[in-house]
């Protein structure tokens, strides 16, 4: 039964040679030079969310008191969410800002007297990422706090 379900995913996601060469090298290059601003949000994004998640888990694992995951998180999977279910509303989130990011961007551009409003998606990608870090570093303090305590604890005779 294994192989059966490898083989029929195999042929799914097999790429044809045809669709491999549909695409020329001088196009996807093109396309960096052309979006460099909006490619390095979006791994600025994709970072961000990513090490919010890392550190969430990590704090949950170290800390059986932390508290960690947004609002939407933890309504969904209670007051200590999952690994899987960390990562996976990261990703959502990640690709959300992205997408949008990445529609307004070229709805801003296709316009002719657009004049620079195409860089105006920073004006929600920037908070994201900077309340992430907070996020990010909260943890790191919680877990690390917690790690020193057991640390002391572990000391005394």
């Amino acid at each position: 039964m294994l192989r059966i379900v490898a083989l029929v995913l195999s042929f799914c996601f097999a790429i044809p040679a045809h669709a491999q060469l549909s695409t020329p090298p001088n196009r996807v290059l093109q396309y960096i030079k052309t979006h460099k601003f909006l490619l390095a949000a979006d791994a600025l994004v994709v970072a961000a969310t990513m090490a919010d998640s890392a550190s969430s888990v990590h704090c949950q694992k170290v800390n059986q008191n932390c508290t960690e995951g947004g609002f939407p998180l933890r309504q969904i999977f209670g007051p200590r969410p999952p690994a899987a279910g960390v990562y996976s509303f990261g990703v959502l989130k990640a690709a959300g800002l992205v997408a949008t990011a990445h529609v307004f961007y070229h709805y801003q551009n296709a316009k002719p007297d657009a004049g620079g409003t195409q860089y105006a998606f920073v004006l929600w990608i920037a908070p994201s990422c900077f309340l992430s870090g907070v996020a990010t570093q909260d943890a790191v303090n919680v877990a690390s706090q917690h790690q020193a305590a057991a640390r002391a604890r572990l000391r005394q005779p």
